[in-house]
């Protein structure tokens, strides 16, 4: 059995640009509240190409032991993440 732990992330911590294009990285769903991103290491040397500013978010969270993350414009911020203007 796999049990993901889920974190709702505010989607200023990714520019919009990286937020616009999330169906290409490990994106897995979107609803009404966000968008849903599996968390892999972006340092693995078989991962996909993923912008710095969402690597540093994989990263952190990674580090929290967070394996899914939802992307919502209404979620808390998280101090020690970069925050972009929209």
């Amino acid at each position: 059995m796999t049990i993901d732990f889920c974190l709702s992330l505010s989607t200023a911590h990714v520019t919009q640009a990286t937020a616009c294009g999330f169906t290409s990285y490990p994106f897995l769903a979107a609803t009404d509240a966000g968008c849903f991103v599996r968390v892999v290491d972006p340092d693995a040397p078989d991962s996909k190409p993923i912008p710095d500013d969402l690597a540093t978010v994989l990263r952190y969270v990674m580090a929290l032991g967070i394996t899914l993350l939802q992307f919502d414009a209404d979620a808390d911020r998280l101090a020690g993440l970069p925050v972009f203007d929209w």
